[in-house]
């Protein structure tokens, strides 16, 4: 870490989960998810964590981690995750974790196989090579049939390419919250301003105020 530094960085793997993993910090969860996922998944107003550690059916049955596992005011369950670096079979990855939230909620429902929504909304620091050729920089991926029909709305998956926003948010309209947002978590770490983001008010504020090395 550089002397000099004034603010962590939030997706590292200790400041995502200082920033985002702490019922403190909620509200700045819940706006972020909104700003980026209201029009998929509706208004969030509050979350609930959850176990972000979860065992399969039987011992031999691989154990996964979530980065942040939480469930909104309806039952609806989101896994976040934030991804830095390339991994092989990512995408095999966040499937699987889906499919073990969905197969631990079955255990507990009765047998007309009545599922939650289960969102997938993972930050990625990179280019991503299963969106090679698409310069969008968010991602929503459900299951369809070959006429473009959705077959469930029970599973959505989001991404969010980073590296593409920085490089295009020069030249798209986004949401101006959502892009502030955006600003935020790319541009803060490492930062050597003091008086970085003094202009920010509300939520914006007190994430700023949270990375900041001395608090």
């Amino acid at each position: 870490m550089k002397k000099d530094m004034i603010f962590f960085d939030p997706l590292s793997d200790f400041g995502f989960k200082r920033i985002s993993a702490s019922e403190n910090n909620k509200d700045i969860l819940i706006d972020f998810l909104n700003s980026s996922i209201s029009d998929e998944v509706g208004i969030i107003t509050d979350i609930t964590f959850l176990q972000t550690e979860m065992f399969g059916e039987r011992p031999e049955d691989k154990r996964v981690i979530f980065d942040i596992y939480c469930e909104n005011q309806n039952g609806d369950r989101f896994i976040i995750e934030m991804q830095r670096a390339r991994q092989p079979f990512f995408a095999d990855r966040i499937i699987s974790y889906v499919s073990r939230v969905i197969s631990r909620e079955m255990e507990k429902g009765e047998s007309d196989y009545a599922i939650p929504s289960v969102y997938s909304f993972n930050l990625l620091d990179y280019n991503a090579p299963e969106f090679r050729g698409n310069d969008r920089y968010f991602h929503k991926v459900m299951l369809k049939d070959e006429t473009n029909k959705i077959f469930s709305d029970k599973t959505t998956f989001f991404f969010v390419e980073l590296c593409k926003f920085a490089a295009v948010k020069d030249k798209i309209l986004d949401n101006a919250h959502t892009r502030r947002w955006l600003e935020l978590l790319t541009s803060i770490g490492g930062s050597t301003n003091r008086d970085y983001g003094a202009e920010e008010q509300g939520v914006f504020r007190k994430f700023i105020e949270e990375c900041r090395i001395t608090n």
